[in-house]
């Protein structure tokens, strides 16, 4: 099954910190673990990415 297109987070290499929950407009983010984008809830505004002090937050 090919992947869907949309903002995905490097979870190795992200910090943890919760930047991108605090801007996102549809709470697309898991809030707690490993962060994943909920795609069926992104609306692909880019906040997220934009937030993101480590830059590990991509589309494709």
């Amino acid at each position: 099954m090919a992947e869907e297109h949309g903002y995905y987070v490097d979870e190795d290499r992200c910090l943890m910190c919760g930047q991108c929950n605090l801007v996102c407009p549809q709470h697309a983010l898991k809030a707690f673990g490993p962060r994943h984008i909920d795609q069926s809830k992104c609306i692909q505004c880019g906040q997220c990415q934009a937030a993101c002090p480590a830059g590990v937050i991509d589309y494709r």
